[in-house]
C-alpha cells in the first residue's frame, strides 16, 4: 500500500476525524501487510504512527514500482 497526499494523514500517530479508519489500518499486519509506503520526503519518517512499518518512498521509487506492477488501484 502506498499513501500520498491527504492519505498521509492516516499515517500520523494522532487520530483525526477518521478514527475508525485509523484503527482499521492498525490491523493491517493481521492480514500479512507488514509495511506500507508514504509517498513523501524521507525527513518526515519520524512523524508516522508506530503500530505500522511506514517506509518513505520517493516519486522516482513510486514510478519504478508502478511500472512493474500488474495491478494499480488508486483511491
Amino acid at each position: 500500500l502506498v499513501f500520498c497526499g491527504e492519505g498521509l494523514q492516516l499515517l500520523k500517530p494522532e487520530r483525526d476525524r477518521h478514527e475508525a479508519l485509523h484503527r482499521l489500518l492498525g490491523s493491517l499486519p493481521y492480514y500479512e501487510i507488514d509495511r506500507v509506503y508514504a509517498l513523501a520526503s524521507h525527513k518526515e519518517a519520524s512523524t508516522y504512527r508506530d503500530d505500522l512499518m511506514v517506509l518513505p518512498m520517493s516519486q522516482s521509487e513510486w514510478s519504478a514500482a508502478e511500472a512493474t506492477a500488474d495491478i494499480v488501484v488508486n483511491y
